[in-house]
Parts: C-alpha cells; sequence; structure tokens
C-alpha cells in the first residue's frame, strides 16, 4: 500500500491490530483498490499460495499475514470482524473485483469436507462462481478457457504452492509464462 506498516501485517496503518477489522476502519488503499477505482482491470498470477503475503498485499488487508483461512483466525479476530485472505479476494468490492487470481491455495477457499481446510463451511470457489467468474483448478481447465471472452477467473491450481518447474507436471500445473500470458490477454480486453 506505500506505507510503512508493523512486521507481519499486509495494508493496515502501523499501530493497527483488530481494530484495522472494524467495517468503518481507516486502511491504507491497495494497488488493485486504486486500479479498479480508475475503471482499470487488476490481476495477479503467481506460483504461491494467492493467500500468501505477496499477492494479498495487492488485494487485502489483515493485521497478521498468516491469516489465509478462517481456520487461522484467532477467536478474539474473529470477535472483532476479521476477514481472512481468501474471503478477502472473492469479496474484494472496488470496481468489478478482482479479474484474474491464478495460483495455487486452493485449501483456504474450499471446506473440510472438500479437503479444505475452511472451518465455516463456505466453499469461496462456488461463491466466485455465484457471481459471475469463472473457477479452473488445473491445466487443462485453463486452457480450455479463451482470455479474449474477458471473463472473471479464478485459478487455484494445487492445495498449497504450485509445483517449482524443475518438478512441474504440465498436464495438472500451467508453467509461470503459460498463466501470464492468460492474464495479460484477459486482462487486455479492457483498453
Amino acid at each position: 500500500a506505500g506505507i510503512k506498516s508493523h512486521n507481519g501485517a499486509i495494508s493496515v496503518y502501523p499501530r493497527q491490530t483488530l481494530e484495522s477489522c472494524a467495517p468503518d476502519a481507516a486502511l491504507p488503499a491497495t494497488i488493485m483498490q486504486l486500479a479498479e477505482e480508475r475503471g482499470m482491470s487488476t490481476g495477479t498470477v503467481v506460483t504461491a499460495r494467492l493467500t500468501h503475503a505477496t499477492p494479498a498485499a495487492g488485494f487485502a488487508h489483515v493485521p497478521h499475514r498468516g491469516w489465509e483461512s478462517d481456520a487461522d483466525l484467532p477467536a478474539e479476530a474473529v470477535e472483532a470482524g476479521c476477514r481472512d485472505i481468501a474471503r478477502q479476494l472473492v469479496e474484494f468490492s472496488h470496481g468489478d473485483g478482482v479479474d484474474v487470481a491464478i495460483g495455487g491455495g486452493l485449501a483456504a477457499f474450499t471446506p473440510e469436507d472438500q479437503g479444505g481446510n475452511r472451518t465455516d463451511g463456505r466453499d469461496l470457489t462456488a461463491e466466485w462462481v455465484e457471481a459471475g467468474g469463472v473457477f479452473v483448478s488445473n491445466a487443462e481447465e485453463l486452457r480450455a478457457l479463451d482470455p479474449s471472452a474477458g471473463e472473471r477467473v479464478l485459478g487455484l491450481l494445487n492445495r498449497s504452492h504450485l509445483a517449482f518447474e524443475h518438478d512441474r507436471d504440465d498436464a495438472e500445473e500451467p508453467s509461470l509464462a503459460e498463466m501470464t500470458r492468460f492474464a495479460i490477454e484477459s486482462l487486455s480486453t479492457n483498453e
């Protein structure tokens, strides 16, 4: 967000902790918020989890970078109204929302009964689709999409981080270059 914060925090002011979770909290704008407010399309492509601190800095506000899923939130954070990073990505409400998000981290978006680690029972991938987006979970599904369609795409291609390039199975996980090409073509539908 272009400001100093405290160690382990994402896009909150230096001394903010749980008060940053209040609905009326003053928070610094993230780069995706600023872009969306200007009518630009936004996206992130990573080989890490989408909820990891670096990609999360584009869209999330949390006093603790480890709050990737609701299962990671302590009781006092829940009481204060804090939202986990995965939920913030799906509920990002600036402009028309995040347009392309591709990486790892499926476990933070799906409930325990689907092999994820969400304890609230929410399937955030289904919520993304219900809101008009497209969800893909492997290379084949991503390759079947037409990037010129300009659809909102959530790609969660592994439960955690994607494989290192040397270990990557091309049938399961696209390369970083392929994911980046897709995102650039998709985002380019918005002049």
